[in-house]
């Protein structure tokens, strides 16, 4: 939704590593790092 986009370009801008539940939301970010934290 518009708050993943949201966070997703914070990540991008500051070259962070999205932590999330649900990857699917962030795999359209063309160059965003995620990361499922309830795999780790």
């Amino acid at each position: 939704g518009t708050m993943d986009l949201r966070i997703a370009s914070i990540a991008l801008v500051h070259n962070f590593t999205v932590l999330t539940r649900n990857l699917v939301d962030f795999a359209r970010v063309p160059g965003l790092a995620a990361e499922d934290w309830a795999r780790s």
